[in-house]
């Protein structure tokens, strides 16, 4: 490491601390294994190709690496100290239980309440079979809560708020409207409504939970990275050719890729979500969604980036591009040592007299 530039990019750290007031850290984003801290320079947005400080308030040129896509404006990108990367997305903005409560709906509900109960599951199956509008109906009730509840924000004593409907399509990335362009096209339009449709419900009900689907990969890279690595090997010619083969294929992959993870938690995720999906495949009106869905996604802007492999190479749990961590790790410290990227350990420390006589003032 050149000691000079380390010296230079903590002069500049502090600063930036004095001027702001904090610099902000983060334990995820530059790995999920021990002594890889983020320190935080910057929250930046595009603007007619160029980035701009959300802190600062103005146009910012920083050392990074060329994006593949700069072709729209907005978008949420961090920029960390010492490192040429961005991060697509604000780890230090903290979502868990803004999202907790609609995926704890998504998921709880289903695996905890209706699939252990045979009189649950003889009911809805009733329902599908004789009644399948008032299921359609029911279950347009739920998505719409799913989706109405995205970015609850709660106050200290953990009650809600207030109530959002989803995060601003102009703060998310490339991956995210990717997917909710091809979605929108798969459905026809978009077709949130706060009023029950009087047909086409399937196709409403989808565009309920797309809206949490959007704001859940935006902000939880734990699987937004899964995804971008398994949507990178979809075929579309297998698609066309047989879609449920494809689909079984790539999900059968994504299984075998996370079965890295210790605890298991994550493949049986994949498991249930597999047998979700093919499911839904299976019933014409959700099928056709799918399919459309799939053939309409332009697979180069949702699958992994430079910048998104960079941050995924340190990540336990999951095998990315089928490598383990030692592979990744050695790939990491390669790309680290050519880019000349400092890197962090945070350490306790007795401040400065002057550092101290600075913020009793603040």
């Amino acid at each position: 490491m050149n000691k000079q530039k380390a010296e230079k990019l903590a002069q500049k750290i502090r600063e930036d601390w004095k001027r702001r007031g904090q610099v902000a850290t983060t334990e995820g984003a530059m790995g999920d294994i021990k002594d890889h801290i983020g320190l935080a320079e910057d929250v930046l947005e595009l603007r007619n190709g160029r980035f701009y400080s959300l802190i600062d308030k103005k146009e910012v040129d920083y050392e990074i690496q060329p994006l593949p896509y700069t072709d729209y404006n907005g978008g949420t990108f961090t920029k960390f100290y010492g490192c040429s990367y961005l991060w697509k997305g604000d780890p230090v903005k903290s979502t868990q239980r803004e999202i907790g409560l609609a995926k704890a709906m998504l998921s709880k509900i289903p695996s905890q309440i209706i699939l252990p109960s045979l009189a649950l599951k003889s009911a809805l199956a009733f329902l599908f079979l004789f009644a399948r509008k008032n299921f359609y109906k029911y279950l347009w009730h739920y998505s719409f809560i799913l989706r109405r509840y995205i970015g609850a924000t709660w106050n200290e004593k953990g009650e809600i708020a207030g109530i959002g409907d989803q995060m601003p399509p102009e703060r998310m990335n490339v991956m995210t409207r990717e997917i909710r362009r091809a979605m929108n096209k798969a459905l026809g339009g978009n077709l949130l409504t706060n009023l029950l449709p009087k047909k086409n419900l399937p196709a409403y009900i989808v565009a309920n939970i797309m809206e949490f689907v959007y704001f859940f990969i935006e902000y939880d890279q734990a699987y937004r990275f899964p995804a971008q690595d398994i949507l990178g090997e979809l075929n579309k010619e297998n698609l066309r050719k047989d879609f449920k083969k494809e689909l079984s294929r790539v999900f059968d992959i994504l299984i075998e890729r996370a079965q890295s993870d210790k605890d298991k938690r994550l493949e049986e995720t994949f498991r249930a979500l597999k047998k979700s999906v093919i499911l839904l495949v299976l019933i014409k009106d959700f099928g056709r969604i799918i399919k459309d869905f799939l053939l309409e996604l332009d697979i180069d802007r949702v699958k992994l980036d430079e910048h998104d492999w960079y941050f995924s190479y340190l990540r336990t749990g999951y095998n990315y591009g089928g490598m383990d961590l030692e592979t990744r790790r050695k790939i990491r410290e390669k790309i680290d040592e050519e880019k000349g990227h400092i890197s962090f350990k945070l350490e306790k420390k007795e401040l400065s007299e002057e550092d101290k006589k600075y913020f009793q003032k603040r």
